[in-house]
């Protein structure tokens, strides 16, 4: 199961109905390609995980990549797992309070700066997305 992960800057603001929109939608088409993982968006930010076949998760990010709604894309994570954290989850998007919330104050501070791409240290990063994805993916939240 390969892995990937990417944040980007949002090149204009995004309300909770075009993030929800954009979830729906990535959802949909994710399934049809059995590609699993978590949207977030913070700042004027996002965050991705993808989990899938690698061939079909650097295709989509590809394709990702060349969406106008942000832009300086950069992928900050790959590996090659044993197991798909994201089983049910086609793409759901979750809110960062909400992340905080089950991920205490310190991992979220953390992955702010992550996503502000403050953190470069290949090690920080790799030990803030292995956090952040198994607990998240431990809860399943809705």
């Amino acid at each position: 199961m390969f892995q990937l992960a990417y944040i980007s800057k949002s090149t204009a603001p995004m309300s909770l109905d075009e993030l929800t929109d954009l979830s729906n939608n990535a959802g949909t088409r994710n399934q049809s390609i059995n590609v699993t993982g978590m949207l977030l968006y913070h700042n004027g930010a996002f965050f991705q995980f993808l989990e899938g076949n690698e061939q079909v998760v650097r295709a989509l990010y590809k394709h990702i990549a060349k969406d106008p709604r942000h832009s300086n894309c950069d992928i900050i994570y790959t590996h090659e797992a044993g197991t798909r954290l994201f089983s049910d989850w086609f793409t759901r998007h979750i809110s960062f309070e909400y992340l905080e919330d089950i991920l205490g104050k310190e991992v979220g501070e953390d992955l702010e700066d992550l996503m502000a791409g403050e953190i470069i240290d290949q090690e920080e990063t790799d030990r803030i997305i292995n956090k952040v994805t198994s607990l998240v993916s431990s809860r399943q939240c809705n």
